[in-house]
């Protein structure tokens, strides 16, 4: 099977919000006091929504910073903006205000971190299906952390910090990476990325795994043409089934099919714009136009949905910390930066480092990101309706009681 190199699976290091369970960390740990708070005390309403929106249109937007060429890209939004989220909090002045500009952290002070504090309760809460959402952070001993900053982590993230020299510790975290995404990512960090200046590793895991509401027959299965964006065709395994708990939906230039997973704690949305039209609608793929796709399904009076997609697998990374500085988060990466919050020490972003896996095949989805945000000081390194799914694509996982864009990206070449 092919793989491409690009992955949007944003916030890793740090991300989709801490959970005091899942693989044990080596090193001891440094942890507030503080009991984590119900989040629902801190945030109207008007400010969840407000929480979600921004995420959505931040994991949007760091899609088309990454989207360049033609391959195959899929992110995970949620665990990108968790893991900086981390960071977020100990960022001060002008460091602050970009991370709050690029990451869309529009909530007021500590209610950005009870949005996260939420979310995490809610993703938690998954009894059909395997949703998992673990951070953990590293900071190498002699390193001076500030107690606020230790409070925040506890308050929302229910986190504290694993004391661990950092030089040649990228098999400690990747094996820490590994076991919270199943296996499905083990190599989150290249031989040699921590050099001596590192000074905190921020990894955040997601995992997702479940079954189709129905699932496809096997047998139905059967190698069909896919049509790649240079009008070539590659030969895949086509599955097909009629979907009664699907929704259908058409406007200008697309159509697109939303697929229920068990105990429709999430969905897969799928928009194939038509052929000709790929380049337009993934340039204008953004907050506003997800919404239309949505208004559109709500909307279908349809009985279920007979559908032909694809079984494939990909697994690829992506720039992300390129991406973050051309979104207008330089500073965050520059000796300048103001990070006084977490240590009075010198402390810059180094990289943020991502890749994600998905897998759809006749009994379900499977899908998992990593992202480790590297901080350091100078830098080493009614009717029926129909869908085929036979033309490059877009792909969405998310998550139904929040709307959270767990998960996004598109599918150039399934083959």
């Amino acid at each position: 099977m092919q793989t491409r190199p690009h992955l949007f699976l944003p916030l890793l290091l740090t991300s989709l919000l801490a959970s005091a369970c899942g693989p044990e960390a080596p090193g001891t740990e440094l942890r507030s006091d503080a009991e984590r708070v119900d989040p629902d005390t801190l945030l109207t309403e008007a400010d969840k929504e407000l929480f979600v929106d921004g995420n959505t249109a931040f994991g949007l937007e760091l899609y088309q910073a990454v989207s360049q060429g033609e391959d195959n890209v899929f992110l995970s939004p949620h665990s990108v903006s968790s893991a900086l989220a981390m960071s977020y909090a100990g960022a001060r002045t002008e460091t602050e205000e970009a991370m709050r500009e690029v990451m869309h952290y529009d909530l007021e002070g500590e209610a950005t971190h009870a949005g996260f504090n939420r979310l995490d309760r809610e993703l938690d809460s998954a009894e059909e299906m395997t949703l998992d959402v673990l951070n953990k952070l590293w900071a190498r001993p002699d390193v001076e952390i500030e107690e606020s900053w230790l409070d925040v982590l506890a308050r929302h993230y229910d986190a504290g910090v694993q004391l661990l020299e950092l030089v040649g510790a990228e098999d400690e975290i990747n094996e820490w990476v590994s076991e919270a995404t199943a296996g499905r990512i083990p190599d989150l960090l290249a031989p040699g990325s921590l050099g001596s200046n590192a000074k905190l590793v921020l990894p955040n895991a997601v995992y997702l795994k479940g079954g189709w509401a129905t699932t496809f027959e096997a047998s139905s299965t059967q190698d069909e043409a896919f049509t790649l964006l240079s009008g070539d065709a590659a030969t895949v395994p086509m599955m097909r089934g009629l979907r009664e708990d699907g929704s259908y939906a058409a406007g200008d230039g697309w159509e697109a099919a939303e697929l229920r997973l068990p105990g429709d704690e999430a969905r897969l949305l799928f928009v194939v714009p038509e052929e000709g039209r790929f380049a337009d609608i993934d340039a204008g793929f953004d907050a506003a136009f997800l919404a239309s796709v949505d208004e559109a399904l709500q909307n279908d009076t349809t009985a279920g949905v007979q559908v032909a997609m694809p079984r494939f697998q990909i697994e690829s990374g992506a720039p992300v910390g390129a991406a973050l500085k051309s979104m207008g988060m330089e500073i965050a990466f520059e000796p300048e930066a103001d990070f006084s919050g977490i240590t009075p020490e010198e402390l810059w972003i180094h990289d943020v480092v991502h890749k994600t896996f998905l897998a759809v095949d006749e009994e379900g989805v499977e899908a998992a990101g990593a992202t480790a945000v590297i901080m350091g000081d100078d830098d080493d390194a009614a009717e029926i309706a129909s869908i085929r799914i036979d033309r490059p694509f877009h792909v969405a996982i998310r998550h139904v009681e929040t709307d959270a864009l767990l998960f996004f990206g598109r599918v150039t070449d399934p083959s």
